[in-house]
């Protein structure tokens, strides 16, 4: 479980290399103005690469897809259904998973919980975001997470598999990405705590 607790730490340890906070905040201000905002239910940034553009969203979920990152040819009409990879993936692994799985996937999914929740710097992400200081947040972030709202989904047994798990996981990341993070870590840093995690997971079955 050595990994799950290098996630957090990475986008902690990142974040820090920039410490003049009124510098950060200008650059930050900057920076959401060349980024459009989240009109109806649906995402506005890829969730592949997490930049805007033109993109397709899914039928059953506020995920949207550049049409490469999508493995598109073309955007979907909006009279026809489309079924994103997250969700398509979500759906193939839920359905490997029988009712008698489902009390030790809990278990196991709430040590990987406590696991992220020691990691020093998790407290960022152990509350919501507080959108009376962040009082655009909603305009960027079609779906807020934080380590209390996987916890309780947790709790209720709502995830079906691992990757069902995984999936809302990397809500966090991309909201990260989206609204705070995208000016201060480059891709390639934060996409690695996704490996971490996935690798901390699949230990623990």
């Amino acid at each position: 479980m050595k990994a799950a607790a290098e996630v957090l730490k990475e986008v902690r340890k990142s974040v820090a290399t920039c410490s003049d906070e009124e510098s950060k905040r200008t650059k930050f201000e900057k920076a959401k103005k060349q980024y459009p905002k989240i009109k109806g239910n649906k995402d506005v940034f890829c969730w592949t690469c997490h930049k805007s553009g033109n993109v397709a969203t899914c039928s059953s979920c506020p995920r949207a897809f550049h049409l490469k990152c999508g493995h598109l040819e073309s955007i979907p009409e909006p009279s026809k259904k489309w079924i994103c990879p997250e969700c398509d993936n979500v759906r193939r692994a839920n359905s490997q998973t029988s009712t008698s799985q489902l009390k030790v996937l809990s278990q196991m999914l709430g040590y990987v919980i406590d696991r992220m929740k020691q990691v020093r710097g998790s407290e960022d992400f152990c509350e919501p975001v507080d959108t009376n200081k962040w009082h655009d947040y909603l305009d960027y972030v079609i779906k807020p997470m934080d380590i209390p709202k996987l916890a309780d989904n947790v709790r209720r047994q709502m995830y079906k598999s691992t990757e069902d798990f995984l999936s809302d996981f990397r809500w966090l990341v991309h909201d990260s990405y989206v609204y705070i993070l995208f000016i201060l870590l480059t891709p390639r840093q934060l996409r690695a705590c996704l490996p971490l995690l996935s690798k901390s997971v699949k230990k623990s079955r």
